[in-house]
């Protein structure tokens, strides 16, 4: 858990990173706002995320690349006990 909380901690420290050259990459700390049908059963963001993100120019005007995000939601479910 601690090398998950260093990771974290760096992540969100490292600025993006981009070069002069052809292929560029960045990491980033988002926020994960749940929309659509996880916001019925989730009611509050997800402060803990980050992403990473690479691409390579083909030609001046076009580029193909990647992007990959990890979001973690938690929601508590509330019981009624009845005696």
């Amino acid at each position: 858990m601690k090398t998950l909380k260093d990771l974290f901690v760096a992540t969100a420290l490292v600025p993006g990173i981009s070069a002069q050259g052809q292929s560029y990459s960045d990491v980033c700390y988002t926020v994960g706002i749940p929309m659509g049908a996880a916001s019925d059963k989730i009611d509050n963001a997800s402060w803990r995320s980050f992403g990473f993100e690479w691409g390579q120019e083909l030609e001046e005007d076009r580029s193909i690349g990647f992007e990959l995000g990890w979001h973690v939601y938690s929601s508590q479910e509330k019981t009624l006990a009845l005696s």
